[in-house]
């Protein structure tokens, strides 16, 4: 997106903290730091991105532009208690016990996604910032304060099995 519609309040705001629940995403896989910025576009106006940008990778490439248009200071990401299955609407409570934060978004998605033993390619909006160059994909790579997230693996993720919604709706032609 060359021109974004953002909230003024976070415009404005000398510092931005993302706060989020990892949650699993039945358009974008798994939602963790990078989408918590789409809180940043007025409520109208992400009904508007959403039917403009119907197609899953469209949107996560969209995504990322309003991750990096908000430019968070910092992003914590609760994964203590997250979701899993079919999120965000009709997925199920999953105790994971994971608290994860840091100042890249791309990097925490990664490692978040490492943990739980998602690919990237599974979380839509990680796989953009891969692929348009923002994020080398390597979890190994990055350099993790606290515990070892290795002793933090979640097994048996479940993922999103149905499409939601949205394969209903009319598409514009």
């Amino acid at each position: 997106m060359k021109r974004l519609v953002l909230c003024r309040p976070v415009v404005e705001a000398d510092r931005v903290v993302s706060v989020s629940k990892l949650k699993t995403h039945v358009l974008m896989g798994l939602t963790c730091a990078i989408k918590n910025n789409y809180g940043a576009v007025p409520g109208m106006q992400k009904f508007t991105y959403h039917s403009r940008y119907q197609d899953e990778a469209e949107f996560a490439d969209l995504l990322v532009d309003v991750a990096l248009a908000v430019g968070a200071d910092f992003h914590v990401v609760d994964a203590i208690d997250g979701m899993e299955g079919n999120g965000s609407i009709l997925g199920r409570p999953r105790h994971m016990g994971i608290l994860a934060a840091g100042r890249d978004p791309f990097a925490l998605d990664c490692l978040l996604g490492g943990m739980l033993g998602v690919r990237n390619d599974l979380n839509l909006p990680l796989a953009s910032a891969i692929g348009r160059g923002l994020f080398h994909g390597d979890a190994g790579r990055l350099e993790v304060a606290g515990d070892d997230p290795a002793a933090l693996k979640v097994r048996g993720l479940l993922m999103p099995t149905k499409r939601s919604a949205i394969d209903w709706l009319p598409h514009r032609s």
